[in-house]
C-alpha cells in the first residue's frame, strides 16, 4: 500500500540522516570543536553510526513486530503471508543500510554536505547511467546494434535506486538483499579507514583527497561528453561530434568551478 511513499522515504531519509550526522566534518568550526573533545575518532565515528542505525532501523523493526502480532492474532492470509512480511522487512532494511553507509562513505571523501548528498546518488546511479550512455553511443556508431534489446534486459539491476522498483513487484531474490547488506558493511569499514586518515583542515573542499580530484574532474567531463553526444543522437555525425565537444567543455568547466 502506497509503495511510492515508502520508496521515497527509503531513498531520501537515510541519505539526509547521514549528511546531518556527519555535517560537523564539513564545517571548520564544528570540526575543530568536536575533535577537541576528549574522544577518539573511533568513538566519534561509532557514536554517530549507532545513532543513525537506531533512528533508521527501529521503525522497521517496530512495524515488523506490530504486523507479526496482528498476523498471529487474526487470519489475514487473504491479504498477505508471513513470507510477504519477511520480504518487506528484509528488503527495506537492506536498502536503508546501503544508502546510509554509502552516504557515510562519500562524506569521508568530501568536505561539503551538499556535494556529499549529490555524489551519493551519482555513485549509486553511475553503473546503470554509464551503461545506458554506452548503449546509445554504440547504437550511433555500430550498425545493427539493438539498444532496445539491451535496455530491456534488466538494466535496472545495475543501480540500487532503480532496482528498488522491483521491491514492490516482489521479484527480488533474497540473495540481492544479502549482496546489498554486504556492500553496506563494506562501506562501513572503508569509511572508518578513510576517517582515520582524513585531514580536518580540508573541511569546505569539494574533494578532500588530492588523488581523487583528477578522477572527479575527468570522470565528470567524460560523462557530460556522452550526454552531449546523446542529445544530438538523431542528427548527422557532425552534430554528434559537436555535442561531444560541447558536452566535454561544459563538464570540464563545471568540474573546475
Amino acid at each position: 500500500v502506497n509503495f511510492e511513499i515508502q520508496q521515497l522515504l527509503m531513498i531520501v531519509l537515510p541519505v539526509l540522516l547521514a549528511v546531518f550526522l556527519f555535517r560537523y566534518l564539513h564545517m571548520k568550526e564544528s570540526s575543530d570543536f568536536i575533535h577537541s573533545l576528549p574522544l577518539k575518532r573511533k568513538e566519534l565515528y561509532h557514536i554517530n553510526i549507532w545513532n543513525g542505525l537506531v533512528i533508521l532501523v527501529s521503525p522497521i523493526l517496530i512495524t515488523t513486530l506490530i504486523i507479526a502480532i496482528i498476523t498471529v492474532s487474526y487470519d489475514l492470509s487473504g491479504i498477505y503471508e508471513w513470507s510477504d512480511l519477511w520480504y518487506w522487512a528484509g528488503g527495506t532494511l537492506s536498502y536503508t543500510l546501503l544508502l546510509f553507509f554509502s552516504t557515510v562513505f562519500v562524506g569521508m571523501l568530501t568536505g561539503m554536505s551538499a556535494v556529499q548528498g549529490v555524489l551519493t546518488y551519482i555513485m549509486l546511479l553511475f553503473p546503470a547511467g554509464i551503461t545506458v550512455l554506452f548503449y546509445f553511443v554504440l547504437d550511433q556508431f555500430l550498425y545493427g546494434f539493438s539498444t532496445n534489446y539491451y535496455m530491456d534486459s534488466s538494466i535496472e539491476m545495475l543501480s540500487p535506486l532503480s532496482d528498488s522498483l522491483n521491491l514492490f513487484n516482489g521479484s527480488l531474490p533474497a540473495i540481492r538483499f544479502i549482496i546489498y547488506t554486504s556492500i553496506a558493511v563494506f562501506f562501513y569499514g572503508l569509511a572508518w579507514v578513510i576517517y582515520k586518515h582524513r585531514k580536518l583542515e580540508m573541511a569546505g573542499q569539494a574533494i578532500v583527497y588530492n588523488g581523487l580530484r583528477p578522477l572527479f574532474k575527468y570522470g565528470l567531463t567524460f560523462c557530460m561528453m556522452l550526454v552531449g553526444g546523446l542529445y544530438f543522437q538523431s542528427q548527422p555525425a557532425g552534430w554528434v561530434i559537436f555535442g561531444y565537444v560541447v558536452g566535454s567543455l561544459v563538464g570540464y568547466t563545471v568540474a573546475e568551478m
